[in-house]
């Protein structure tokens, strides 16, 4: 038969054990989940930087359009008004594009973040669960002490 501090004493390595690993999972999924936020802002980056381009072919388009109309309805577009309303054009084109640009940076760094929370919330899980082991450590040499 097994005696009272034995079971105790079993118990409570098994139960460290298992608070060992819990904690240990909960660091590595957090590590993990930043990983995976960190390449979905690289993407999220990469998405901004296509949204910019496709932007500025369009900005170019309309330009082009402009620049069509003015001359078809026998207008100079080197002087004058079709200049202006040109230079306006790309000015506030340019402001666009810097826009996406700038957002899909935010948004990375807003992804970003998150991961480096989840990575920290997994390390503070784990220190959580060394502080566990240390109650257990003390509730069963206590139990053990008691017999």
């Amino acid at each position: 038969m097994c005696s009272p501090a034995l079971f105790l004493g079993g118990a409570g390595a098994l139960s460290i054990f298992a608070q060992l690993q819990a904690g240990e999972v909960s660091s590595e999924i957090g590590e993990f989940n930043q990983a995976v936020l960190n390449k979905q802002a690289e993407q999220r980056i990469e998405a901004g930087k296509v949204e910019e381009q496709k932007f500025r072919r369009t900005l170019a388009d309309v330009k082009s359009g402009q620049k069509t109309g003015f001359a078809a309805s026998g207008v100079d577009v080197g002087v004058g008004s079709p200049v202006d309303i040109l230079a306006d054009t790309a000015a506030l084109g340019e402001l666009d594009a810097q826009t996406i640009r700038h957002t899909a940076r935010v948004e990375a760094s807003n992804i970003r973040a998150r991961g480096t929370s989840l990575r920290l919330q997994g390390e503070l899980d784990k220190a959580q669960t060394r502080a566990g082991i240390a109650g257990t450590l003390l509730t069963t040499g206590g139990s053990i002490a008691a017999l």
